[in-house]
């Protein structure tokens, strides 16, 4: 279009005006190739800035999850534990029983013997 205008224009103001058009177009494509660049930019360092923000929330995420799942391991291998020492109290209590009713059965049969 300027390249028209130029070919179009007669006389010494015209060819002027056409000339300042052509440079502030030029200032203008400059201009806005610049802030293209610094948009590009700013959303290049915007996209880092997000994914480094969503990375960290992922491994803080990994943590809380670690932590949730070594807590949960030691919360069972307690119940473990405390079963494992039930079952020892009622199998010495089974022992004890065994031991009374032994003796029991002991007594029964020499008082039969003294009776007989």
């Amino acid at each position: 279009m300027i390249n028209e205008l130029e070919r179009g224009a007669k006389g010494f103001e015209q060819k002027k005006q056409v000339k300042n058009a052509k440079q502030q177009l030029a200032k203008q494509k400059d201009r806005y190739q610049q802030l293209s660049k610094e948009l590009n930019k700013l959303s290049f360092t915007q996209i880092e800035h997000t994914q480094n923000k969503s990375q960290q929330q992922n491994q803080i995420s990994e943590q809380q999850e670690q932590q949730f799942t070594h807590e949960s391991l030691d919360l069972e291998s307690q119940m473990i534990q405390e079963r494992q020492e039930d079952i020892n109290h009622i199998q010495n209590q089974s022992m004890t029983l065994q031991k009374i009713m032994n003796e029991l059965g002991l007594k029964v049969n020499d008082q039969g013997r003294l009776v007989a």
